[in-house]
């Protein structure tokens, strides 16, 4: 396939009943083989009521035409063409849970997306957006409108304000992973570039902030170089565009499920976190030119870290103090005969 027939295929009036009508042979023949595997995968998740070739269809038929330019239309609905295709390489069904999980698909749908756009004739400036779209997709699905007081500094999950999505904008800019930091370490440091102190969640394994320590020197002197910039910057736009794709992603999913009279899933809650998004995204991206002012990182150092090693040091000294004053009792004792 080449670009101008790609181009001309996503923007079909009549893509979504076209495109279902084709038979598995007739999808390999137009796409390839990654693409016809979609047809009649049952994705056995909650979240869907499609097979994933019907999801994928519907995401791209729900692609909203009125808010954005005649190219970059273009680029959403090839973004959303692409957005899952990875799903089959990665999933695994849990017994636990009675259904299937895709971690790392929109990692893995991007890969693929960037092979074959290459060789399609996609310009490199195009597969760049387009792949933030696919890559990035559902980075935002921890993120909600409101949580429980019960669910408020959860490691995963995330109220939304303009701070809590500069966390996101900061780790899609910046390649923490080349500076050394693990997942868990990544989530400390972008909540501190966005909020201005430490955070206080506990992470699965019920280690917190004191026990991944993070060089905040070392890391904001990484942060001001270019060698750490991720190979490509999303703009204020893309992330008004991502939007678009996940709304039309939404859509394309379960539109309620209940289970025992509650609610685990809705496509009006998932449209209503999106769109709260979405209110405070100018906000959030101003945050990152924050970040290439000079840090007063010594104050972190200080203040958060420094106290907190104080904090342990002492707790320490306390138990050596018990530990050898318990040993000096048992001495004496014996010194003086006593049983």
């Amino acid at each position: 396939m080449t670009k101008d027939e790609l181009v001309k295929l996503v923007n079909k009036e009549d893509f979504l009943e076209y495109m279902s009508s084709l038979s598995k042979d007739e999808v390999q023949k137009l796409l390839g083989e990654k693409f016809a595997r979609m047809i009649g995968y049952d994705q056995k998740n909650i979240h869907h009521c499609y097979d994933l070739w019907n999801h994928i269809l519907h995401t791209v038929d729900n692609v909203d035409k009125d808010v954005v330019s005649k190219k970059d239309i273009t680029n959403l609905k090839i973004a959303a063409l692409y957005h899952d295709i990875g799903k089959p390489d990665v999933a695994m069904y849990k017994p636990e849970r009675k259904q299937q999980v895709y971690y790392g698909h929109a990692k893995k749908s991007e890969e693929i997306a960037k092979e074959e756009l290459t060789n399609v004739g996609l310009s490199p400036e195009e597969i760049n957006k387009i792949c933030f779209l696919i890559e990035h997709h559902d980075d935002f699905i921890s993120y909600h409108k409101e949580l429980p007081e019960y669910q408020k500094g959860h490691e995963f999950l995330r109220e939304i304000d303009e701070k809590s999505v500069a966390e996101k904008m900061i780790e899609n800019k910046y390649d923490f992973e080349k500076m050394g930091l693990n997942k868990d370490q990544i989530r400390i440091a972008c909540y501190y570039y966005a909020h201005g102190n430490a955070p206080t969640f506990k992470f699965p394994n019920g280690k917190d902030t004191r026990d991944l320590e993070i060089d905040v020197l070392d890391i904001s002197q990484k942060m001001m170089s270019d060698e750490y910039l991720k190979e490509y910057i999303p703009t204020l736009e893309d992330y008004n565009n991502l939007m678009n794709i996940c709304r039309a992603d939404a859509n394309a999913q379960t539109e309620l499920y209940i289970e025992n009279g509650k609610t685990l899933c809705s496509r009006k809650e998932k449209n209503e976190n999106i769109n709260s998004v979405e209110k405070v995204l100018e906000e959030a991206y101003k945050k990152l030119d924050e970040v290439k002012c000079v840090i007063d990182s010594s104050l972190f150092l200080n203040n958060v870290i420094g106290e907190n090693q104080k904090k342990i040091e002492i707790e320490k000294d306390a138990k050596k103090i018990q530990t050898d004053y318990s040993n000096l009792e048992k001495k004496e004792i014996k010194d003086n005969g006593c049983k």
